[in-house]
């Protein structure tokens, strides 16, 4: 293990393992990028794709020995070389099999992951605060004047109309939230940075009982769908689609957006 790691570290170029993943994909009769994107919900690809080769060249890694019996002696081995090792961790995965009456039941066990060790790991930096007129500065310095003043006029427009706006954790997206009749939130928008989009959240409107029905969801993408020169990928119920910001400068577009988010909006009000 720790062989195949240390090598892995020095000889798997960032680019091979990205074709790996788009091929287990669609392999598999997915879209790598949908795929990606639902796994990494607020966060952007070519920062996660940046991540995972930081994280390699740093030794930032898991290695994972997965069993049916993790013996005494592996398992103070791996308790030992986990709390001793930064960044890299080691656990062990045991999983026992118990078979009655013609069923077998699985309980997996997770080893190595002591106190000692997640306290050692635990340490993470976070990124400096940033109000929303810092990040429209910086989405005007990355993608030009125009996506960041239709931004703007988006932010302006969700006040207006009872949103809770935000910038997210990953700093790369303002969200607009609603909160529903029973105080629960609604996660519908996200005017996101590396994209330049305004994008609709189908999958977390999928928790909302007003959309938990998939023929709903899938008429919403298609009114997306037919907004005048707006291209959208997604075919799922629980994508993302996301219209340029450049786009709503047309007002057709703009007025096509504000009357979807205002049926979303009328909708999630009307279900607790």
């Amino acid at each position: 293990m720790l062989d195949y790691a240390a090598n892995g570290i020095v000889y798997w170029p960032i680019s091979q393992i990205k074709d790996a993943f788009n091929a287990t994909v669609v392999d598999a009769g997915g879209q790598p990028e949908e795929v990606l994107r639902e796994f990494l919900r607020e966060g952007e690809a070519e920062s996660f794709w940046q991540q995972v080769g930081a994280n390699l060249r740093s030794g930032r890694i898991r290695m994972v020995f997965v069993a049916d019996r993790i013996h005494q002696e592996l398992r103070r081995i791996i308790e030992f070389l986990n709390e001793q090792m930064t960044p890299a961790e080691l656990l062990a995965i045991e999983v026992a099999q118990f078979t009655a009456h013609g069923m077998r039941l699985l309980t997996p066990r997770l080893i190595g992951a002591t106190e000692r060790a997640i306290t050692a790991k635990a340490i993470s930096p976070s990124k400096p605060p940033i109000d929303e007129e810092g990040w429209l500065q910086t989405l005007r310095q990355l993608k030009g004047e125009e996506a960041a003043r239709n931004a703007e006029k988006l932010l302006v427009w969700f006040k207006q109309q009872g949103f809770i706006t935000g910038v997210t954790d990953s700093q790369d997206a303002i969200f607009a939230r609603l909160v529903r009749p029973n105080g629960k939130p609604t996660w519908p928008f996200f005017i996101r940075r590396s994209t330049a989009k305004i994008e609709t959240a189908l999958q977390y409107l999928k928790d909302n009982p007003a959309f938990a029905s998939e023929n709903i969801r899938l008429s919403l993408l298609n009114k997306f769908k037919a907004l005048p020169g707006v291209s959208i990928g997604t075919t799922k119920s629980t994508g993302w689609p996301g219209i340029p910001l450049a786009a709503l400068s047309n007002n057709d577009v703009w007025q096509g957006f504000i009357s979807i988010a205002k049926e979303v909006q009328t909708q999630s009000d009307a279900v607790a």
